[in-house]
């Protein structure tokens, strides 16, 4: 079964998909110490000793964990099996030293969602990632039970390769925000496509490209996300 480090804060959406999915899997939730934090060394250690198969790191700290790696100040644990991404964009250079350190040895996915839709909404396997193509890292397609919508200010669907906002529904989706049901008639508007449900307004840019792949590109206001 599963063995997965409890990295995130509580107080951080990410750490409901650390706790409750592996234990509702059997797994085990390895809380962590806060000496692992002293070095990237002492981090990469504790991971091998206590066997952890399953990590979610924020991407500034997947960032800086790769350059010590590179630079032969940590290694990268034999027993991870899976390492998720996300809270922030995804450096391509960040992805090209996991490629050459790694390579296809361990799963390495982008995730991007809000609390709003169950944290997780969208992922993107970067072993995928082709510095040729593209110079972004993608966020992917929407999990199971999720759907994505790229709309325009009228609520029309924007052609492929074209900008627009990205909006979330289905059934990972919130009811909205406990007692603040202005906030939530803004921001969870009716499904202009199925009245009978919701979408979350994210206030995301994305676009989709021509393999389905969804592109992140940045915030239509200055919110710090």
């Amino acid at each position: 079964s599963a063995s997965v480090l409890q990295f995130a804060a509580y107080g951080f959406d990410v750490a409901l998909e650390e706790i409750f999915p592996t234990w509702f899997k059997g797994g085990t939730v390895v809380l962590r110490p806060t000496e692992m934090f002293s070095s990237f060394a002492n981090f990469a250690q504790f991971i091998e000793q206590q066997q952890i198969t399953v990590l979610t790191l924020t991407s500034a700290y997947w960032h800086e964990w790769m350059v010590a790696v590179s630079q032969s100040y940590s290694t990268v644990p034999q027993s991870l099996r899976l390492l998720t991404v996300g809270g922030d964009t995804v450096l391509p250079e960040t992805v090209t030293m996991w490629q050459q350190l790694v390579g296809d040895r361990i799963t390495c996915l982008n995730a991007y969602g809000p609390t709003e839709a169950s944290v997780t909404a969208i992922v993107y396997d970067v072993r995928n990632y082709q510095p040729e193509k593209t110079n972004t890292v993608l966020i992917g397609r929407p999990v199971d039970n999720t759907e994505i919508y790229i709309l325009d200010s009228n609520l029309q669907p924007v052609p492929i390769g074209v900008k627009g906002e990205l909006y979330i529904g289905g059934e990972r989706l919130a009811r909205g925000y406990l007692n603040r049901p202005e906030l939530t008639k803004e921001k969870f508007i009716a499904n202009p496509f199925n009245n009978a449900e919701k979408l979350y307004k994210t206030g995301d840019l994305a676009r989709y490209l021509a393999d389905g792949n969804i592109e992140y590109i940045g915030r239509i206001d200055n919110q710090v996300k």
